[in-house]
Protein backbone atom coordinates (compact mmCIF):
# COMPACT_ATOMS: atom_id res chain seq x y z
CA UNK A 1 0.00 0.00 0.00
CA UNK A 2 1.15 3.65 -0.91
CA UNK A 3 1.65 6.26 1.75
CA UNK A 4 -1.63 7.82 2.87
CA UNK A 5 -2.75 10.85 0.61
CA UNK A 6 -2.60 13.30 3.40
CA UNK A 7 1.50 12.35 4.34
CA UNK A 8 2.87 15.38 2.32
CA UNK A 9 0.44 18.10 4.19
CA UNK A 10 2.21 16.41 7.73
CA UNK A 11 5.29 17.20 6.85
CA UNK A 12 4.79 20.58 5.47
CA UNK A 13 3.54 21.22 9.19
CA UNK A 14 5.83 19.59 10.84
CA UNK A 15 8.71 21.37 8.82
CA UNK A 16 6.54 25.43 9.73
CA UNK A 17 6.33 24.44 13.64
CA UNK A 18 10.45 23.54 13.33
CA UNK A 19 11.08 26.70 12.08
CA UNK A 20 9.36 28.59 14.46
CA UNK A 21 10.54 27.19 17.05
CA UNK A 22 13.53 27.62 15.79
CA UNK A 23 13.19 31.37 15.18
CA UNK A 24 11.66 31.75 18.75
CA UNK A 25 14.88 30.39 20.24
CA UNK A 26 17.16 32.76 17.91
CA UNK A 27 18.82 30.32 16.18
CA UNK A 28 17.86 31.42 12.53
CA UNK A 29 19.35 34.19 10.90
CA UNK A 30 17.31 37.30 9.89
CA UNK A 31 16.09 35.73 6.46
CA UNK A 32 14.70 32.77 8.20
CA UNK A 33 13.66 34.95 11.32
CA UNK A 34 11.41 36.79 8.81
CA UNK A 35 10.15 34.43 6.40
CA UNK A 36 6.57 33.49 6.87
CA UNK A 37 4.53 31.02 4.34
CA UNK A 38 3.03 32.25 1.41
CA UNK A 39 -0.34 31.85 2.35
CA UNK A 40 -0.57 32.95 6.12
CA UNK A 41 1.13 36.41 4.71
CA UNK A 42 -1.42 36.56 1.54
CA UNK A 43 -4.28 35.90 3.63
CA UNK A 44 -3.61 38.19 5.84
CA UNK A 45 -2.77 41.33 4.04
CA UNK A 46 -5.05 40.52 1.37
CA UNK A 47 -2.55 40.20 -1.44
CA UNK A 48 -2.85 37.82 -4.26
CA UNK A 49 -1.67 34.41 -3.76
CA UNK A 50 2.08 33.55 -4.85
CA UNK A 51 4.25 30.36 -5.93
CA UNK A 52 2.53 27.26 -5.18
CA UNK A 53 2.86 25.15 -1.71
CA UNK A 54 5.54 22.89 -3.43
CA UNK A 55 7.93 25.59 -3.78
CA UNK A 56 7.36 27.27 -0.22
CA UNK A 57 8.26 23.67 0.98
CA UNK A 58 11.34 23.61 -0.75
CA UNK A 59 12.43 26.96 0.15
CA UNK A 60 11.64 26.49 3.71
CA UNK A 61 14.06 23.23 3.63
CA UNK A 62 16.82 25.05 1.86
CA UNK A 63 16.65 27.86 4.40
CA UNK A 64 16.36 25.25 7.50
CA UNK A 65 19.83 22.91 5.87
CA UNK A 66 21.62 27.01 5.20
CA UNK A 67 21.14 28.10 9.05
CA UNK A 68 22.92 24.80 9.77
CA UNK A 69 26.29 25.18 8.04
CA UNK A 70 26.44 29.54 9.34
CA UNK A 71 27.13 28.36 12.76
CA UNK A 72 25.83 30.73 15.83
CA UNK A 73 25.16 34.23 15.00
CA UNK A 74 24.18 37.24 17.36
CA UNK A 75 20.62 37.80 18.23
CA UNK A 76 18.83 40.31 15.72
CA UNK A 77 18.41 43.15 18.47
CA UNK A 78 22.26 43.38 19.42
CA UNK A 79 22.98 43.72 15.57
CA UNK A 80 20.48 46.16 15.44
CA UNK A 81 21.75 48.69 18.27
CA UNK A 82 25.08 48.16 17.28
CA UNK A 83 24.28 49.61 13.58
CA UNK A 84 22.40 52.13 15.34
CA UNK A 85 25.57 53.50 17.55
CA UNK A 86 27.98 53.26 14.46
CA UNK A 87 25.64 55.90 12.57
CA UNK A 88 24.75 58.08 15.70
CA UNK A 89 26.58 61.39 15.79
CA UNK A 90 29.06 61.92 18.20
CA UNK A 91 28.14 64.30 21.33
CA UNK A 92 29.31 67.83 21.38
CA UNK A 93 32.41 69.08 22.82
CA UNK A 94 32.76 71.11 25.75
CA UNK A 95 33.34 75.05 24.69
CA UNK A 96 35.76 77.27 26.63
CA UNK A 97 32.97 79.15 28.17
CA UNK A 98 31.16 76.12 29.51
CA UNK A 99 32.42 76.84 33.45
CA UNK A 100 30.20 73.82 34.66
CA UNK A 101 33.52 71.80 35.27
CA UNK A 102 34.60 73.89 37.38
CA UNK A 103 34.44 74.29 41.17
CA UNK A 104 33.40 77.12 43.05
CA UNK A 105 36.91 78.39 43.87
CA UNK A 106 38.04 78.54 40.77
CA UNK A 107 35.01 80.45 39.73
CA UNK A 108 35.48 83.24 42.41
CA UNK A 109 39.38 83.31 41.10
CA UNK A 110 37.83 84.02 37.52
CA UNK A 111 35.35 86.48 38.37
CA UNK A 112 37.89 88.30 40.35
CA UNK A 113 40.49 88.63 37.67
CA UNK A 114 38.05 90.06 35.29
CA UNK A 115 36.62 92.35 38.11
CA UNK A 116 40.45 93.64 37.84
CA UNK A 117 40.45 94.15 34.19
CA UNK A 118 37.73 96.27 34.62
CA UNK A 119 38.48 98.23 36.97
CA UNK A 120 41.63 98.93 35.21
CA UNK A 121 40.25 99.64 32.06
CA UNK A 122 37.41 101.87 33.35
CA UNK A 123 40.29 104.05 35.37
CA UNK A 124 42.61 103.77 32.05
CA UNK A 125 39.80 105.84 30.23
CA UNK A 126 38.48 108.01 32.37
CA UNK A 127 41.86 109.55 33.20
CA UNK A 128 42.70 110.34 29.50
CA UNK A 129 38.95 110.66 28.91
CA UNK A 130 39.67 114.15 31.80
CA UNK A 131 43.77 114.81 30.18
CA UNK A 132 41.91 115.17 27.17
CA UNK A 133 39.45 117.87 28.53
CA UNK A 134 42.01 119.28 30.46
CA UNK A 135 43.78 120.32 27.14
CA UNK A 136 41.13 121.54 25.52
CA UNK A 137 40.30 123.66 28.03
CA UNK A 138 43.82 124.99 28.38
CA UNK A 139 43.27 125.71 24.46
CA UNK A 140 39.69 127.47 24.77
CA UNK A 141 41.46 129.38 28.06
CA UNK A 142 44.51 130.45 26.04
CA UNK A 143 42.55 131.12 22.72
CA UNK A 144 40.09 133.35 24.43
CA UNK A 145 43.30 135.29 26.56
CA UNK A 146 44.15 135.41 23.71
CA UNK A 147 41.87 136.65 21.34
CA UNK A 148 40.37 140.06 21.25
CA UNK A 149 37.71 141.58 18.82
CA UNK A 150 37.19 145.34 19.02
CA UNK A 151 34.41 145.08 16.47
CA UNK A 152 32.87 142.52 14.98
CA UNK A 153 33.01 141.40 11.00
CA UNK A 154 29.77 143.08 10.55
CA UNK A 155 30.55 145.92 12.57
CA UNK A 156 33.79 146.99 10.38
CA UNK A 157 31.55 146.53 6.65
CA UNK A 158 29.26 148.81 7.91
CA UNK A 159 32.10 151.66 8.52
CA UNK A 160 34.18 151.21 5.63
CA UNK A 161 30.58 151.20 3.78
CA UNK A 162 30.24 154.98 5.37
CA UNK A 163 33.32 155.68 4.47
CA UNK A 164 33.15 154.50 0.77
CA UNK A 165 29.86 156.75 0.72
CA UNK A 166 31.29 159.72 1.93
CA UNK A 167 34.35 159.29 -0.23
CA UNK A 168 31.94 158.93 -3.63
CA UNK A 169 30.26 161.91 -2.52
CA UNK A 170 32.55 164.59 -2.16
CA UNK A 171 34.49 162.88 -5.53
CA UNK A 172 30.82 163.35 -7.11
CA UNK A 173 30.89 166.67 -5.86
CA UNK A 174 34.71 167.96 -7.20
CA UNK A 175 33.66 166.33 -10.58
CA UNK A 176 34.07 169.95 -12.18
CA UNK A 177 36.65 171.17 -10.56
CA UNK A 178 39.57 169.03 -11.53
CA UNK A 179 42.11 170.83 -13.47
CA UNK A 180 44.89 168.28 -13.79
CA UNK A 181 45.38 164.47 -12.86
CA UNK A 182 47.74 163.51 -10.56
CA UNK A 183 50.89 162.17 -12.26
CA UNK A 184 50.18 158.79 -11.08
CA UNK A 185 47.31 158.23 -11.97
CA UNK A 186 47.56 160.06 -15.41
CA UNK A 187 49.01 156.98 -17.41
CA UNK A 188 45.42 155.45 -16.70
CA UNK A 189 43.44 158.40 -17.75
CA UNK A 190 42.25 160.63 -20.96
CA UNK A 191 43.78 163.29 -21.67
CA UNK A 192 40.47 164.80 -22.47
CA UNK A 193 38.88 163.72 -18.85
CA UNK A 194 38.91 166.57 -17.51
CA UNK A 195 37.18 168.93 -20.15
CA UNK A 196 34.67 166.71 -20.88
CA UNK A 197 33.58 165.46 -17.44
CA UNK A 198 32.29 162.16 -17.68
CA UNK A 199 32.27 159.94 -14.44
CA UNK A 200 35.34 159.07 -15.29
CA UNK A 201 36.93 162.01 -13.07
CA UNK A 202 34.41 161.06 -10.25
CA UNK A 203 36.51 157.48 -10.48
CA UNK A 204 39.55 159.60 -10.53
CA UNK A 205 38.59 161.70 -6.68
CA UNK A 206 37.88 158.27 -5.57
CA UNK A 207 41.39 156.78 -6.36
CA UNK A 208 42.88 159.97 -5.05
CA UNK A 209 41.14 160.22 -1.78
CA UNK A 210 41.14 156.17 -0.77
CA UNK A 211 45.14 155.96 -1.82
CA UNK A 212 45.66 159.02 0.15
CA UNK A 213 43.58 157.51 3.08
CA UNK A 214 45.68 154.06 2.88
CA UNK A 215 49.31 156.28 2.98
CA UNK A 216 49.03 158.91 5.10
CA UNK A 217 46.43 157.41 8.36
CA UNK A 218 46.23 153.50 8.05
CA UNK A 219 49.84 152.58 6.26
CA UNK A 220 51.50 155.35 8.50
CA UNK A 221 50.33 155.20 12.31
CA UNK A 222 50.12 152.68 14.95
CA UNK A 223 47.15 154.11 16.80
CA UNK A 224 45.29 157.83 16.64
CA UNK A 225 45.53 158.16 20.25
CA UNK A 226 49.35 158.23 20.80
CA UNK A 227 51.95 160.80 20.07
CA UNK A 228 52.26 161.19 15.99
CA UNK A 229 55.93 160.53 16.70
CA UNK A 230 55.52 157.65 18.71
CA UNK A 231 52.59 156.00 16.93
CA UNK A 232 54.87 156.30 13.70
CA UNK A 233 57.86 154.58 14.78
CA UNK A 234 55.68 151.62 16.30
CA UNK A 235 53.86 151.33 12.62
CA UNK A 236 57.43 151.32 11.10
CA UNK A 237 58.39 148.06 13.62
CA UNK A 238 55.16 146.29 12.96
CA UNK A 239 56.19 147.31 9.09
CA UNK A 240 59.47 145.53 9.78
CA UNK A 241 58.64 142.53 11.32
CA UNK A 242 56.52 141.18 8.18
CA UNK A 243 59.13 142.61 5.95
CA UNK A 244 61.94 140.63 7.25
CA UNK A 245 60.48 137.79 8.39
CA UNK A 246 61.49 134.38 6.65
CA UNK A 247 59.32 133.10 3.59
CA UNK A 248 56.08 131.37 4.89
CA UNK A 249 55.45 128.77 2.11
CA UNK A 250 53.00 126.87 4.26
CA UNK A 251 50.15 127.63 6.02
CA UNK A 252 51.12 126.95 9.77
CA UNK A 253 54.06 129.50 9.04
CA UNK A 254 51.80 132.24 7.87
CA UNK A 255 49.77 131.78 10.90
CA UNK A 256 53.19 131.56 12.95
CA UNK A 257 53.80 135.01 11.30
CA UNK A 258 50.71 136.73 12.43
CA UNK A 259 50.25 135.37 15.73
CA UNK A 260 53.85 136.85 16.12
CA UNK A 261 52.75 139.94 15.10
CA UNK A 262 49.94 139.99 16.83
CA UNK A 263 51.33 139.30 20.45
CA UNK A 264 53.66 141.89 19.72
CA UNK A 265 50.43 144.56 18.88
CA UNK A 266 49.19 143.49 22.12
CA UNK A 267 51.98 143.17 24.23
CA UNK A 268 52.69 146.92 22.75
CA UNK A 269 49.03 147.90 23.54
CA UNK A 270 49.04 146.31 27.00
CA UNK A 271 52.31 148.78 27.82
CA UNK A 272 50.77 151.71 26.35
CA UNK A 273 47.50 151.11 28.45
CA UNK A 274 48.65 154.13 30.79
CA UNK A 275 48.72 156.78 28.16
CA UNK A 276 45.79 155.38 26.27
CA UNK A 277 43.35 156.15 29.05
CA UNK A 278 44.86 159.49 30.17
CA UNK A 279 43.60 162.91 28.99
CA UNK A 280 46.53 163.15 26.64
CA UNK A 281 45.35 160.27 24.15
CA UNK A 282 42.02 162.63 22.86
CA UNK A 283 44.65 165.47 22.37
CA UNK A 284 46.53 163.37 20.25
CA UNK A 285 43.57 162.27 18.46
CA UNK A 286 41.72 165.37 17.89
CA UNK A 287 45.30 167.13 16.87
CA UNK A 288 45.50 164.04 14.42
CA UNK A 289 42.61 164.46 12.60
CA UNK A 290 43.12 168.27 12.14
CA UNK A 291 46.52 167.91 10.77
CA UNK A 292 44.54 164.83 8.53
CA UNK A 293 42.10 167.26 7.03
CA UNK A 294 44.33 169.97 6.44
CA UNK A 295 47.10 168.13 4.67
CA UNK A 296 44.24 166.17 2.51
CA UNK A 297 42.82 169.86 1.46
CA UNK A 298 46.24 171.09 0.30
CA UNK A 299 47.16 167.43 -1.57
CA UNK A 300 43.43 167.52 -3.80
CA UNK A 301 44.20 171.66 -4.37
CA UNK A 302 47.34 170.73 -6.23
CA UNK A 303 45.33 169.53 -8.68
CA UNK A 304 42.17 171.29 -8.53
CA UNK A 305 41.09 174.69 -9.99
CA UNK A 306 41.47 177.97 -8.29
CA UNK A 307 39.30 178.83 -6.28
CA UNK A 308 38.95 175.59 -4.10
CA UNK A 309 35.17 174.09 -4.40
CA UNK A 310 32.52 175.16 -1.86
CA UNK A 311 32.26 172.29 0.86
CA UNK A 312 35.45 170.69 0.04
CA UNK A 313 36.81 171.52 3.64
CA UNK A 314 33.83 169.70 5.48
CA UNK A 315 33.80 166.63 3.63
CA UNK A 316 37.20 166.15 4.03
CA UNK A 317 36.79 166.44 7.91
CA UNK A 318 34.01 163.85 7.55
CA UNK A 319 36.05 161.33 5.76
CA UNK A 320 38.97 161.74 8.29
CA UNK A 321 36.82 161.48 11.30
CA UNK A 322 35.10 158.26 9.84
CA UNK A 323 38.95 157.16 8.87
CA UNK A 324 40.37 157.63 12.10
CA UNK A 325 37.62 156.37 13.61
CA UNK A 326 38.31 153.04 12.05
CA UNK A 327 41.97 153.30 12.28
CA UNK A 328 41.73 153.53 16.79
CA UNK A 329 40.68 149.57 16.51
CA UNK A 330 42.34 148.07 14.20
CA UNK A 331 45.58 147.65 16.82
CA UNK A 332 43.24 146.03 19.23
CA UNK A 333 42.03 143.31 17.24
CA UNK A 334 43.94 140.40 17.86
CA UNK A 335 43.43 138.95 14.04
CA UNK A 336 45.23 140.61 11.28
CA UNK A 337 42.87 143.14 9.81
CA UNK A 338 44.82 144.88 6.65
CA UNK A 339 43.69 147.64 4.40
CA UNK A 340 45.37 147.71 1.06
CA UNK A 341 44.67 150.18 -2.00
CA UNK A 342 45.30 148.70 -5.17
CA UNK A 343 47.60 150.34 -7.53
CA UNK A 344 47.08 150.60 -11.28
CA UNK A 345 48.85 147.93 -13.18
CA UNK A 346 48.40 145.13 -10.86
CA UNK A 347 47.41 141.95 -11.70
CA UNK A 348 43.77 141.00 -11.03
CA UNK A 349 42.53 139.60 -8.03
CA UNK A 350 38.96 138.32 -7.71
CA UNK A 351 39.04 137.22 -4.21
CA UNK A 352 40.04 141.02 -2.93
CA UNK A 353 38.77 142.84 -6.01
CA UNK A 354 35.09 143.97 -7.80
CA UNK A 355 35.10 144.10 -11.36
CA UNK A 356 33.40 147.77 -12.45
CA UNK A 357 32.04 148.77 -15.81
CA UNK A 358 30.73 152.24 -17.58
CA UNK A 359 33.96 154.38 -17.65
CA UNK A 360 34.90 155.30 -21.57
CA UNK A 361 38.04 153.29 -22.53
CA UNK A 362 41.76 154.30 -22.60
CA UNK A 363 42.52 155.77 -26.12
CA UNK A 364 44.28 158.31 -25.41
CA UNK A 365 46.48 157.96 -22.12
CA UNK A 366 47.80 160.50 -20.53
CA UNK A 367 51.82 161.20 -19.19
CA UNK A 368 52.86 160.51 -15.93
CA UNK A 369 55.09 157.87 -13.84
CA UNK A 370 54.04 154.88 -13.68
CA UNK A 371 54.58 153.83 -10.29
CA UNK A 372 55.26 149.86 -8.63
CA UNK A 373 51.93 148.42 -7.31
CA UNK A 374 52.10 147.99 -3.54
CA UNK A 375 54.10 145.33 -1.96
CA UNK A 376 51.15 143.12 -1.68
CA UNK A 377 50.52 143.20 -5.12
CA UNK A 378 53.82 142.68 -5.78
CA UNK A 379 53.82 139.53 -4.16
CA UNK A 380 50.77 138.41 -6.17
CA UNK A 381 52.72 139.17 -9.09
CA UNK A 382 56.16 137.33 -8.09
CA UNK A 383 54.54 134.54 -7.16
CA UNK A 384 52.20 134.83 -10.53
CA UNK A 385 55.48 135.17 -11.95
CA UNK A 386 57.46 132.19 -10.37
CA UNK A 387 54.60 129.63 -11.18
CA UNK A 388 54.29 131.21 -15.25
CA UNK A 389 58.47 130.36 -15.15
CA UNK A 390 58.19 126.95 -13.71
CA UNK A 391 55.26 126.34 -16.36
CA UNK A 392 57.18 127.52 -19.06
CA UNK A 393 60.50 125.76 -18.01
CA UNK A 394 58.05 122.50 -17.44
CA UNK A 395 56.85 123.32 -21.13
CA UNK A 396 60.55 123.67 -22.22
CA UNK A 397 61.77 120.26 -20.55
CA UNK A 398 58.38 118.41 -21.87
CA UNK A 399 58.71 119.60 -25.76
CA UNK A 400 62.73 119.82 -27.51
CA UNK A 401 61.07 120.33 -30.63
CA UNK A 402 59.98 123.66 -29.75
CA UNK A 403 64.07 124.70 -29.11
CA UNK A 404 64.74 122.64 -32.05
CA UNK A 405 62.17 124.46 -34.30
CA UNK A 406 63.16 128.03 -32.55
CA UNK A 407 66.80 127.19 -32.78
CA UNK A 408 65.96 127.02 -36.94
CA UNK A 409 64.37 130.21 -36.75
CA UNK A 410 67.12 131.20 -35.07
CA UNK A 411 69.36 130.37 -37.87
CA UNK A 412 66.96 131.57 -40.85
CA UNK A 413 66.99 135.43 -39.15
CA UNK A 414 70.93 135.08 -39.25
CA UNK A 415 70.80 134.28 -42.80
CA UNK A 416 68.54 136.95 -43.63
CA UNK A 417 70.17 139.16 -42.07
CA UNK A 418 73.96 138.53 -43.72
CA UNK A 419 71.71 138.66 -46.93
CA UNK A 420 70.53 141.56 -46.29
CA UNK A 421 73.97 143.29 -45.23
CA UNK A 422 75.20 141.91 -48.59
CA UNK A 423 72.87 144.08 -50.69
CA UNK A 424 73.48 147.21 -48.39
CA UNK A 425 77.43 147.18 -49.10
CA UNK A 426 76.73 146.55 -52.59
CA UNK A 427 74.17 149.58 -52.77
CA UNK A 428 76.98 151.70 -50.76
CA UNK A 429 79.43 151.03 -53.61
CA UNK A 430 77.74 151.93 -55.93
CA UNK A 431 75.93 155.24 -54.14
CA UNK A 432 79.65 156.04 -53.64
CA UNK A 433 81.88 155.73 -50.61
CA UNK A 434 80.82 159.16 -48.60
CA UNK A 435 77.40 157.99 -48.60
CA UNK A 436 77.71 154.47 -47.38
CA UNK A 437 80.68 155.48 -44.74
CA UNK A 438 78.64 158.59 -43.35
CA UNK A 439 77.30 156.28 -40.66
CA UNK A 440 80.03 154.10 -39.09
CA UNK A 441 79.33 150.62 -38.87
CA UNK A 442 77.18 151.98 -41.72
CA UNK A 443 73.49 149.66 -43.19
CA UNK A 444 74.26 146.63 -40.94
CA UNK A 445 73.56 148.17 -37.46
CA UNK A 446 70.36 149.94 -38.83
CA UNK A 447 69.28 146.81 -40.25
CA UNK A 448 69.88 145.09 -37.39
CA UNK A 449 67.62 147.56 -35.25
CA UNK A 450 65.17 147.46 -38.09
CA UNK A 451 64.48 143.46 -37.29
CA UNK A 452 64.97 143.63 -33.67
CA UNK A 453 62.16 146.46 -33.47
CA UNK A 454 59.88 144.57 -35.85
CA UNK A 455 60.80 141.27 -34.27
CA UNK A 456 59.66 142.77 -31.19
CA UNK A 457 56.26 143.84 -32.76
CA UNK A 458 55.32 140.86 -34.05
CA UNK A 459 56.95 139.21 -30.56
CA UNK A 460 53.73 141.22 -29.15
CA UNK A 461 50.98 141.03 -31.82
CA UNK A 462 51.68 137.22 -31.04
CA UNK A 463 51.39 137.62 -27.35
CA UNK A 464 47.52 137.41 -24.92
CA UNK A 465 46.61 140.67 -24.16
CA UNK A 466 46.33 140.46 -20.24
CA UNK A 467 43.97 142.41 -18.06
CA UNK A 468 44.99 144.44 -15.64
CA UNK A 469 44.22 147.26 -13.24
CA UNK A 470 43.33 150.38 -14.75
CA UNK A 471 42.82 152.20 -11.48
CA UNK A 472 41.06 151.60 -7.78
CA UNK A 473 38.30 153.61 -6.04
CA UNK A 474 38.34 152.41 -2.84
CA UNK A 475 40.37 149.87 -0.49
CA UNK A 476 40.64 146.46 0.10
CA UNK A 477 39.85 145.26 3.61
CA UNK A 478 41.04 141.53 4.46
CA UNK A 479 41.44 139.65 7.80
CA UNK A 480 44.41 137.54 6.89
CA UNK A 481 43.85 133.95 6.92
CA UNK A 482 39.88 133.91 7.51
CA UNK A 483 38.09 136.01 5.29
CA UNK A 484 37.45 139.32 2.95
CA UNK A 485 35.67 142.04 4.81
CA UNK A 486 35.45 144.55 1.27
CA UNK A 487 36.53 143.77 -2.22
CA UNK A 488 38.10 147.12 -3.83
CA UNK A 489 36.26 147.92 -7.08
CA UNK A 490 38.41 148.20 -9.78
CA UNK A 491 38.23 149.33 -13.51
CA UNK A 492 40.49 147.37 -15.91
CA UNK A 493 42.49 147.53 -19.05
CA UNK A 494 44.40 145.40 -21.30
CA UNK A 495 47.77 145.62 -21.50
Amino acid sequence: MGPPQNQPSRDRRSQELAQQQQNHQGGGNREGAGYQPYHQTGQAQGQPQGPPPAYSSTLGVSNQQGNSHRGPQPPPMAQQITGEQGRSTPPPSRSRDDLSGLDVAQLGARHDELQDKYRKVKKYYFEKEAQVQQLQNTLAHQRLAMSRTSLDDNEYVNRFSRLDGAINNLAFNIRREWRSVPPWLAPAVNKDATTNQTKEMTAVGRACISRWLVDELFDRFFHPSLDPGLSTQLKIVEKNLRRFAAPTPSDEEKEGLMSKISNWRLATLEGLNEVLQSASAAENRNTLTVTLVEKMVAALNMNLKDPAPAGLEGGVSMIVELAVGIAANLPLESRDVFVEYVYPNSRIDENVMKLETGLPPLTNPGEGIIEEPSRPSVERDTHADEHDSLKDRDEEVESPQQQKSSEKEAQQHQQHHQQQKKKSGMFGGFMGGKKAGSVPGGSGVTAQQALKEQAAKEQQAKEPKEERVRFCGFMAVEVRGRSVLVKAPVWTHAV
